[in-house]
């Protein structure tokens, strides 16, 4: 497990220091000027221009604090974001590949925006305000204590009486918060694969259906909503009771001693001064102790994704230079009998044949390391594929299969995960994969924009855009699973001229058992290969220019 990073490292202590001495010197500063305006009362001196000259300095020095108070405390928190965004979205790129597919994008999204929103709450509206509050009510307390323990003695007693009214109102707004956050995750996911397939949506006429299924979504959403609402309300009001409840009892006792003639006059202005301004700090725990809420939740919830284990570190590496070819061999086991083994030499062109649900994508998936099955063994170069390391795995072998582009250059979708090469070796790969005609045709060339805003290639255009990328990448094993793919003719004039130039070990996928000229092993799936309790596969939440990339 990966630790959450603390709110206290890479110096943000310092931070936090500073919050303290903020908040000391301006309750000093108003405890200065509280002092000197009675004993103006008591002397029964001074003029009006000179309480005015001590007020300014004091307007001024709590105003800067203030200020100082609120940026202090918003660089902490996001520096603080900053840290733990990336601890999370590096985590997730370090999840085993199929663990990762299978998070939701409105579940990652949550982590990364809601979560990371409560933690800088709780610092810039939480800690902040406690930090300073916690001094300016010490010094408070100190003056009270001076001038008659009483006082305190009457403070403390409501404030521990209190405590049962926040812990109960704590317990319902963090429950009424996490179904909250539970329900948002879920229109979120929603939300985010029906405007994948808003077409699919329209064309099938079923507008009225995803909007009744949204419609019950959301009112789920808008019910928690509300209980949060009311949740936070409560702590409002009773934090304001309190508060109120603090004051009248103050001036209660103050007025009690004061005719006991066990407390000044002066004595006890300086008590309803005191109350007075306490008032409005201690409405503000209501809100923060919403704010340690939200925060808590928010914590639990990424300490819990940042359990989920990652990729284990080390294992075994080819010792064979980069694009060098592998030999491959497979065997698909029905409990200790072998069921099928498949083999190919170092540089072998395999073409692996079947029907439709025989298995071509999930054993290519599976080789590529992306769905892990308890029944086929693969093999590299006589390694088994989870004895070799990840990161060799992944230098290794590409997989092509489902369209996969960013939305954005053509130049910059060739280039991702580039290895050692120039402008030469990008010309190249352009011509073996047959798209000099469609880059010398755009106006902006190589730097031309895909995606709904540029250009929308075929789906043997994204092949050879997507085998262009992968010789860049110059891997071992090559693996081609591609739905262009059933475009035979177009398609083996392309693989054919790839096979001249790429060294490397390629395996293609398609229906029909018919045997093109470039290659030189043949694969054929009998139906089913995998038992139908085996590992479910994986489903893919890649979209059209849009991809995960574990295996480039």
């Amino acid at each position: 497990m990966r630790k959450l990073a603390g709110i206290i490292d890479d110096q943000r202590w310092r931070g936090l220091i500073g919050l303290g001495l903020i908040g000391l010197v301006q309750s000093l500063s108003l405890l200065f000027f509280i002092v000197q305006i009675r004993n103006r009362i008591m002397t029964q001196q001074g003029q009006l221009i000179q309480v005015l000259l001590l007020l300014a300095p004091l307007v001024l020095v709590l105003a800067y604090g203030r200020y100082l108070e609120r940026t202090v405390a918003e660089r902490v928190a996001q520096s603080y974001i900053h840290q733990v965004r990336n601890q999370v979205f590096g985590h997730f790129l370090r999840l085993p590949t199929k663990d990762a597919l299978r998070i939701g994008r409105g579940s990652l999204l949550m982590r990364l925006t809601g979560d990371l929103l409560a933690l800088r709450n709780w610092l810039v509206l939480g800690v902040a305000p406690v930090m300073v509050l916690s001094i300016w009510l010490a010094v408070a307390l100190i003056t009270l204590w001076v001038i008659d323990p009483l006082l305190v003695a009457v403070l403390t007693v409501l404030s521990v009486l209190a405590l049962p009214v926040y812990w109960l109102g704590g317990r319902y707004l963090y429950r009424a918060s996490s179904n909250t956050r539970k329900h948002r995750s879920r229109l979120m996911n929603y939300v985010n694969q029906r405007i994948a397939s808003v077409a699919l949506i329209q064309s099938m006429n079923q507008t009225g259906r995803e909007e009744r299924n949204f419609h019950r979504l959301s009112n789920e959403m808008l019910r928690w909503q509300l209980k949060r609402a009311r949740g936070g309300g409560l702590l409002r009001a009773s934090t304001e009771f309190i508060s109120l409840i603090l004051l009248g009892l103050l001036i209660l006792v103050g007025h009690y001693r004061v005719l006991a003639n066990q407390l000044s006059a002066d004595q006890f202005v300086l008590v309803i001064v005191v109350a007075l301004y306490l008032l409005p700090q201690l409405r503000r725990l209501g809100r923060i102790y919403e704010y340690w809420t939200q925060y808590q939740l928010a914590r639990s919830k990424l300490e819990r994704f940042l359990r989920r284990a990652t990729v284990a570190a080390g294992g075994k590496r080819l010792k064979l230079p980069t694009g060098a070819p592998v030999s491959v061999a497979l065997c698909v086991t029905s409990g200790r009998a072998a069921k099928l083994e498949l083999d190919a030499p170092a540089g072998a062109r395999v073409i692996l044949s079947g029907a439709s649900g025989s298995g071509k994508s999930r054993l290519l998936r599976a080789l590529a390391g992306i769905e892990p099955m308890s029944d086929l063994r693969c093999m590299i170069e006589a390694i088994q594929l989870e004895d070799l390391a990840t990161n060799e795995r992944q230098r290794r072998i590409v997989l092509v299969n489902e369209p996969s582009l960013w939305q954005t250059t053509i130049r910059a979708n060739l280039t991702y995960g580039m290895r050692r090469g120039g402008p030469e070796d990008i010309d190249k790969a352009i011509s073996l994969c047959g798209l000099r005609a469609l880059v010398e045709g755009l106006p902006k060339g190589l730097d031309s924009q895909l995606g709904s805003r540029g250009v929308n290639l075929s789906s043997v255009e994204e092949l050879r855009l997507m085998l262009a990328r992968a010789l860049l990448r110059r891997p071992s094993l090559l693996l081609i699973d591609h739905p262009a793919l059933s475009n035979h003719v177009e398609v083996d004039e392309l693989l054919s001229g790839l096979s001249d130039y790429f060294p490397g070990t390629i395996i293609v996928t398609r229906i029909t058992d018919n045997y093109p000229s470039w290659a030189t092993t043949c694969w054929v799936l009998p139906q089913p290969i995998f038992d139908s309790q085996s590992e479910t596969s994986v489903g893919h939440r890649t979209q059209r220019h849009e991809v995960n990339y574990g295996q480039g």
